[in-house]
């Protein structure tokens, strides 16, 4: 049996061309997130300070690592190291290629999502409407199928006027 060697590039052409269900794309994308380093569970204690934190310049980081490497005597006391800060520093460095491209692919799927949902509520409109525009025999036969399309409109936004009752005069009183 001849070894099955696989490139990089093979697999990319294989995912390309494929035929893959939803289910076997949701698996590729699970293993790439699987095979990622540094991952992070989201903890939602530390959405907070992460965003905080987010607001602070990188020079301030880079700063400190220098601080730390000039001062030993701020090593002693520091609870962290100049290798530890460039290594937290650098995660983001390191994956910000493939973040923007997984964030970029999160957008087309959801605007691909609400775009079909678009032409699905569309066309459902036009069917209605046709449905709305015949008359005789055949409207009679789909008169049930509008009626529960019409149930599940929404509100057209169009409010019915309230009549305006008269204020009560407040009773004046008599000296």
């Amino acid at each position: 049996m001849p070894e099955l060697s696989l490139t990089i590039d093979g697999v990319v052409e294989w995912i390309r061309t494929a035929e893959l269900l939803v289910d076997d794309r949701v698996a590729i994308v699970r293993a790439l997130r699987d095979s990622t380093p540094d991952l992070i569970a989201v903890d939602p204690r530390l959405t907070g300070r992460i965003r905080a934190a987010q607001s602070i310049e990188q020079k301030y980081v880079d700063t400190t690592i220098i601080a730390l490497e000039n001062s030993g005597l701020l090593q002693q006391f520091a609870s962290t190291t100049p290798k530890e800060l460039r290594y937290h520093r650098n995660v983001g460095d390191n994956n910000r290629s493939l973040t923007e491209e997984v964030t970029a692919y999160g957008d087309i799927l959801k605007y691909t999502e609400r775009y079909h949902h678009f032409v699905a509520v569309d066309k459902s409109r036009e069917a209605f409407k046709a449905g709305k525009q015949m008359s005789g025999e055949a409207r009679l036969s789909i008169q049930p199928h509008l009626a529960s399309i019409a149930e599940s409109l929404p509100p057209t936004g169009r409010r019915r006027r309230k009549t305006e009752e008269p204020t009560p005069v407040p009773p004046t009183r008599q000296q």
